[in-house]
């Protein structure tokens, strides 16, 4: 019987596009050399669709995704009681989608996580509004990411998360995969936290609570990159720190590139 060969990990890594999300910080006073820096230190970066009309931002960073498509708080308080705000939330994501393209941002998130949605009976609404955006998505070749957090509510929810994406009937629908990496135990398995998942996702980003001293180690990423790369994915990964405050931005930033080059090095 011939095994089959397996690859070092990092034959992968140094295939892997790392980047830099905001989403989980305050982002109306970030200095502006930030985003010229940027691209010097990571080559993806996650950020709000709205602080992509700065044209700097975008600079030099390849991909770029646009995360929080709509408001925050905006689909929290939408119902199908209310047609008319869920065709205006509707008409503003289409919106969105037609300026990102024209930036020539091809992938957002929709700021909703399926653990609550699944679980909750506003799925319907939810799968309005997508179909609400799926000509947008087809006439800009734009990919919607929705988020999956790690460690899910429970299995069940993992298993409806494939049925869910074949029920939009849409090629354009993956997911961003969010692992919080300080929940996972030492020598936890992707494949049993996300296996049945692993053929959908499309990005993949870590968060940690940066504010409380939590760092990212090459152990929270480098069995995810192994696991997925089986089905040829390549990133982006986003690491994302989760803060209150920007005081600890210099050093979160030169944390995650140090952590990049460890990956790399495979130290």
């Amino acid at each position: 019987m011939i095994s089959t060969i397996r690859q070092p990990v990092q034959n992968f890594v140094c295939k892997t596009s790392f980047g830099f999300s905001i989403e989980k910080l305050p982002s109306d006073n970030f200095p502006e050399d930030f985003f010229q820096e940027l691209p010097d230190r990571f080559a993806a970066a996650e950020i709000p669709a709205y602080l992509t009309e700065n044209q700097i931002v975008l600079e030099g960073l390849s991909p770029v995704h646009a995360c929080s498509l709509v408001e925050p708080g905006i689909l929290e308080n939408l119902s199908l009681a209310y047609p008319g705000l869920v065709r205006d939330c509707v008409t503003g994501l289409n919106r969105t989608i037609a300026a990102l393209a024209q930036k020539g941002i091809t992938a957002g998130v929709l700021n909703f996580d399926l653990n609550s949605m699944l679980s909750s009976e506003r799925k319907k609404l939810y799968l309005t509004i997508i179909k609400g955006i799926a000509y947008s998505l087809e006439r800009y070749n734009f990919q919607l990411l929705i988020p999956f957090s790690i460690p899910a509510a429970s299995p069940e929810i993992i298993r409806q998360v494939p049925e869910f994406l074949r029920r939009t009937l849409l090629p354009w629908i993956k997911l961003r995969l969010d692992v919080h990496a300080h929940e996972l135990t030492p020598g936890f398995s992707p494949e049993e936290h996300a296996g049945g998942l692993f053929s959908e996702i499309r990005s993949l980003r870590f968060l940690y609570l940066a504010d409380t001293g939590n760092v990212l180690i090459p152990e929270h990423i480098l069995p995810w990159i192994e696991s997925l790369s089986v089905y040829g994915f390549r990133g982006p990964c986003f690491f994302a720190p989760m803060a209150a405050t920007l005081n600890g931005l210099p050093s979160w930033v030169a944390a995650n590139e140090n952590l990049i080059i460890k990956l790399e090095s495979g130290v």
